[in-house]
């Protein structure tokens, strides 16, 4: 895993993959690993993905130029 100065973690979803609650947990698990050491979790469905890919790559955008510059 390559770490920016941004310090912004990517992660897309699919209810497929989070069908149960194993897979949930752990997901929210890592979440607060990854906060706790000064990350900054967003979490993007397949369908959002797919339904909207301009306007979730225009919000991951402003997330990465807003995170930069506090960086």
């Amino acid at each position: 895993m390559e770490v920016r100065k941004e310090r912004v973690v990517v992660e897309t979803d699919s209810y497929r993959t989070h069908g149960g609650q194993v897979a949930f947990e752990e997901d929210r698990q890592r979440d607060i690993h990854l906060k706790t050491r000064g990350f900054e979790v967003v979490r993007i469905t397949d369908r959002q993905l797919e339904a909207d890919p301009v306007g979730v790559a225009t919000a991951l955008r402003a997330i990465l130029v807003r995170a930069a510059a506090a960086a």
